[in-house]
């Protein structure tokens, strides 16, 4: 502590300072008029126990009295301190505002537009992200704010996703997904599994931090995986090829990690992990090259049809199908095969037969590198029936064909039809798109998507029966003369000039819009969308319900 004088003197200065006199600052401190006296006289020194309560009062810092001085570095970071805060706060308020002006208009122009709330749950799921980020929640939380932020900006993104998912009825919203979550754990999880040497003890945390490169890797291997697999389930790619070679290069470091952890120079450990890594090495780089042997090896072969048969049955896994009527006598069918994947082309009890023959090992299947397709030329227009069965294919019908029944089963990939069906035509694809296209069918048409979309363009029926998980249909010039059956979860039905005698169209979350062109009788039920359809009572029934949508309907001149 400084000399009595000095310290003296610093206190009457700083009571002067305050506007007290001796006697107010006894009074605040609960001492007589002449122990501060004695005080500023540089007679004794106050109390220790005083030293708190004597900062208080005259605002000062317990290091600025014991050295009876002023510290203006503290008092200016003291400053700035303060002023930050300030200006925290005022931005703070500043964003609130914005956010909430923003969210209010954007509230009552989709209202006042639409008729009902739809794209405005967008802006709201974009404002939060907003919030998330500037000025984030972690302003009102004093502990674990990286954890703080690290978890409300990924639920608000996932948030986003999933609303704009929705509002496009297409549930594409895992993939973006589970990258951030990628992008989020390569780059955060090093930070948070490091930090936790502030709440260890040394030698426990030596032993934690070996654990690192074999949990990193893991969880890298486990989060690539899942977004191949989201990648492969929801959109039409095939991405096993990817899958397998991602998981055996991510296994690499997982293994080298578990080397790291558990051994201690144990050699018999050691050569047994460092075999099974050189295994999945060598199976990786002997799988590829093989893949590219069998690539290079295609070759394109043709069967001429010179017997004659009324029926078609078509069976591949990886084949795109290509049928397409030709004028001239010639039937023929072309196709790419290799060593490994062929195909058996011939004609059997009057049914042109085409099957694939796989001879691939199994661990070899996800390592297919070619596109391989098969082009069959008819020039016989009347078809007893027609059934496709396929994996991964996409199926192309041209026009000039009658069939009188037709099947068509495929798992991923497109479908365009253009041919007329005597008696009843049946589509089914699990993972991608049906076309058709100045179609005549003269009995029931059913078709059937997982995630993908219908579009019916020039379309005649006796009946029609439509299902879509995800995806949605446009029907336009579609006429059919009896029933329309359409279920749906997500996706919009859209009619344009559409007719039938009746229907029952029903939607979890989609909208239903569009145009007719004969008088119905509609009864409609949406649960929170906009509803306008004509109130006419003659012609046919159409009932139309969706859970969240919009019904608009009218005639077409």
């Amino acid at each position: 502590m400084k000399d009595k004088k000095v310290f003296g003197s610093f206190i009457k200065q700083k009571r002067i300072e305050k506007n007290y006199s001796q006697k107010d600052l006894a009074d605040l401190l609960f001492v007589t008029e002449s122990a501060v006296s004695k005080w500023e006289r540089g007679v004794t020194y106050p109390d220790i126990t005083l030293i708190t309560d004597i900062c208080r009062v005259l605002d000062i810092t317990e290091h600025e009295l014991i050295e009876s001085s002023h510290d203006t570095e503290y008092r200016n970071m003291q400053k700035d301190a303060n002023r930050f805060n300030k200006i925290k706060k005022v931005l703070f308020w500043i964003f609130n505002i914005t956010y909430s002006i923003a969210l209010v208009t954007c509230f009552i122009v989709n209202l006042s537009v639409n008729h009902t709330l739809s794209w405005v749950f967008i802006v709201l799921a974009s404002l939060i992200v907003a919030y998330t980020f500037c000025p984030t929640v972690t302003f009102i939380f004093k502990k674990y704010k990286l954890l703080v932020f690290l978890g409300s900006t990924f639920l608000s993104l996932f948030l986003l996703f999933l609303t704009i998912s929705i509002y496009t009825s297409d549930y594409w919203f895992m993939i973006p997904t589970f990258g951030l979550l990628i992008g989020y754990f390569i780059i955060f999880y090093p930070i948070l599994f490091f930090k936790q040497k502030d709440y260890m003890e040394e030698e426990a945390y030596n032993k934690f931090k070996k654990w690192f490169l074999l949990t990193y890797s893991f969880g890298i291997l486990i989060l690539l995986d899942l977004l191949l697999v989201m990648i492969s389930i929801y959109t039409p790619i095939n991405l096993g090829m990817a899958l397998l070679i991602g998981s055996s290069i991510l296994l690499l470091p997982l293994l080298f990690g578990l080397l790291v952890a558990l051994t201690k120079g144990k050699g018999v450990i050691k050569i047994v992990l460092f075999s099974l890594i050189g295994l999945v090495a060598l199976s990786i780089i002997v799988s590829v090259i093989r893949s590219l042997y069998l690539l290079s090896t295609e070759v394109t072969s043709t069967y001429d049809i010179v017997e004659d048969y009324n029926d078609i049955q078509i069976d591949t896994r990886i084949h795109d199908i290509n049928i397409s009527f030709t004028n001239d006598s010639t039937n023929k069918v072309i196709y790419t095969e290799n060593k490994d994947i062929s195909l058996d082309v011939r004609v059997e009890n009057g049914t042109l037969k085409i099957s694939n023959i796989d001879n691939r090992k199994f661990y070899f299947m996800m390592f297919d590198l070619g596109k391989r397709k098969i082009d069959i030329y008819l020039s016989k227009d009347l078809i007893n029936s027609l059934n496709i069965k396929s994996k991964t294919s996409d199926i192309t019908v041209s026009s000039g064909f009658s069939f009188n029944d037709a099947i068509i089963d495929n798992s991923t990939g497109d479908i365009s039809f253009k041919s007329n069906v005597l008696n009843d035509l049946t589509i089914s694809a699990s993972t991608g798109n049906i076309e058709l296209s100045n179609v005549n069918v003269g009995g029931s048409l059913k078709t059937h998507t997982s995630t993908g979309r219908n579009k019916f363009t020039g379309v005649e029926a006796n009946k029609l029966e439509m299902e879509s998980s995800t995806g949605g249909a446009k029907l336009s010039n579609t006429i059919i003369t009896t029933e329309f059956i359409y279920t749906g979860s997500t996706g919009n039905l859209t009619l344009d000039g559409f007719d039938s005698n009746t229907a029952l169209i029903t939607l979890s979350t989609g909208d239903v819009t569009g145009t007719v062109l004969s008088t119905k009788f509609f009864i409609v039920s949406s649960g929170t969308g906009h509803v306008s359809v004509p109130t006419t009572k003659d012609g046919g029934t159409y009932r139309i319900e969706t859970s969240t949508g919009n019904i608009e309907i009218t005639y077409k001149n």
